[in-house]
């Protein structure tokens, strides 16, 4: 019964079927670093601008000369109720944002 191999005819297709294993083993390493290179290139996010809010400065309250300084005090005041409400919204902003993030 002969199937038409010879055994030095098997041994060779042996060995070159071990040497494209060995090939492919060294491609890996290169495969796996460029799919390393593009999962990090896909991951990357680009955030949007800050909202104008949290940019802009709140100015203080207009100084009226003959004013009264409790007056001037409760204006202020005012002033700084609105600059810490629009630091809060704007934290609000991004703490959304990461949390949307994360999710994904």
């Amino acid at each position: 019964m002969s199937s038409g191999w010879t055994k030095a005819g098997a041994s060779a297709l042996s060995m070159l079927m071990i040497c494209v294993s060995l090939a492919g083993c060294a491609a890996t390493g290169r495969q796996q670093a460029a799919a390393r290179q593009l999962g990090q290139a896909q991951a990357r996010v680009t955030l949007p601008n800050l909202p104008l809010i949290c940019r802009q400065d709140v100015e203080h309250a207009p100084l009226t000369i003959g004013a009264s300084p409790v007056v001037v005090l409760k204006r202020e005041r005012v002033q700084l109720d609105r600059a810490n409400g629009e630091k809060r919204n704007c934290a609000a902003f991004y703490l959304n944002l990461k949390a949307d993030l994360e999710a994904q």
